[in-house]
């Protein structure tokens, strides 16, 4: 009975193609036609013989729809919870994570110019909305970042775009993530809003990074058989709009690895109404130059390298603490 309930499960992902291909099969439920049961365990395929008096080599003609029970991204809030998930080590605290160097910060003529722009921004967001304090809901701390995701964007190569509120599935996760940015249709950062707590918002940025991470090897998949091609690395941003932390995901067939930059968490004085104009400028370019060196690293990496040498090249970050 349980080998034909895993048949079952494997073969119905097999009918669904794409829309279940990084779903994990254990969250597949089946629910038969005119039936007031959904079949979760192989128990529940032998009441269904019983009552529709068929055999196993008939279930083909029975109708039925499928459901996932794979959980939002919201729903993730133990960061401890999602390493378990992935077989990676818990930590006592997130300082105790695996941590980025950072890249050296280089500005253009046309990052200074951008950085200019968005200080210009955050200043009048400053005045309208008033400080990022305690208790400040996760729609307003949006405002204050979404001039970054879009200066950052903005001069990038074409087929660079910005995508908020972006859905996607992955084996045991599905939901939007607040801002994806996309270059030629592969995810390359994944940005995730919190009120407080970046713990929180860590856990959940892992499991849209993995989603993401699986979204993109599928969609490499479809144009190479190479083996190359079970590889990615993708960073995420977790951010209150006055913290903010860099995590580098990278996932290599079933090893993943997860990196953060808790050792230096960036801050923006936008808290804080007696930051000065300087202080806040100087805030504002550090935070924007590492997101937009980043991004720039990743499009070039996407261009003119393999999987491999893309995640050889990005966990070079990774620090041994």
């Amino acid at each position: 009975m349980n080998l034909s309930f895993d048949y079952l499960r494997t073969k119905i992902k097999e009918m669904y193609g794409d829309a279940l291909a990084d779903v994990n099969s254990n969250t597949i439920s089946i629910i038969p036609e005119k039936c007031n049961y959904a079949i979760e365990k192989p128990e529940h395929l032998s009441v269904l013989w019983k009552q529709k008096k068929i055999r196993s080599d008939q279930l083909p003609c029975v109708s039925f729809s499928v459901k996932t029970s794979q959980r939002d991204f919201s729903t993730y809030n133990n960061l401890n919870g999602v390493l378990t998930m992935f077989n990676l080590p818990t930590v006592y605290s997130i300082d105790d994570l695996t941590q980025i160097d950072f890249p050296a910060e280089y500005a253009s003529d046309e990052d200074e110019k951008l950085i200019q722009e968005l200080f210009d921004e955050i200043k009048k967001r400053f005045k309208a909305l008033g400080p990022l304090c305690h208790g400040v809901n996760e729609a307003t701390r949006t405002e204050y970042i979404s001039p970054f995701m879009i200066n950052a964007v903005a001069g990038c190569p074409p087929g660079t775009v910005l995508r908020p509120q972006l859905r996607f599935v992955g084996s045991h996760d599905k939901g939007p993530v607040d801002y994806a940015i996309e270059y030629k249709s592969t995810l390359i950062r994944i940005t995730e809003t919190k009120v407080n707590e970046l713990g929180k918002g860590l856990a959940q940025n892992v499991v849209q990074l993995q989603a993401a991470a699986q979204h993109n090897i599928r969609k490499r998949k479809r144009n190479s058989d190479d083996s190359d091609y079970d590889s990615d690395t993708i960073y995420g941003i977790v951010t209150t709009g006055v913290e903010w932390l860099v995590v580098l995901f990278a996932l290599d067939s079933a090893l993943i690895r997860v990196a953060a930059t808790t050792h230096n968490i960036l801050k923006i004085g936008v808290d804080d109404r007696s930051t000065s104009d300087e202080e806040l400028r100087k805030q504002v370019r550090k935070v924007f130059l590492i997101i937009r060196t980043l991004l720039k690293e990743q499009i070039d990496f996407n261009s003119k390298k393999s999987p491999t040498e893309k995640k050889e090249a990005l966990c070079k970050r990774i620090r041994v603490v």
